[in-house]
């Protein structure tokens, strides 16, 4: 099973793949991004893990301005 993350702070995204029985992570790779990316999905194939960059962006700075 393959399995992403994604997060405001570094890594930003993160893919593994799992165990066929879920109980180990087999591997594990932190992609390397500028900033944070709302990302939901990617595509798996045989070979590749595709993933999708969105313009969609985190910015805690643009977080913390609304708030002032």
């Amino acid at each position: 099973m393959v399995m992403m993350g994604i997060n405001i702070l570094k890594p930003y995204y993160v893919i593994g793949v799992i165990s066929a029985d879920g109980e180990r992570l087999l591997h594990k790779v932190d992609v390397k991004l500028e900033r944070p990316t709302l990302a939901h999905e990617m595509g798996v194939t045989e070979n590749y893990n595709i993933i999708l960059d969105y313009p969609n962006r985190f910015g805690l700075d643009r977080l913390l301005a609304d708030k002032q």
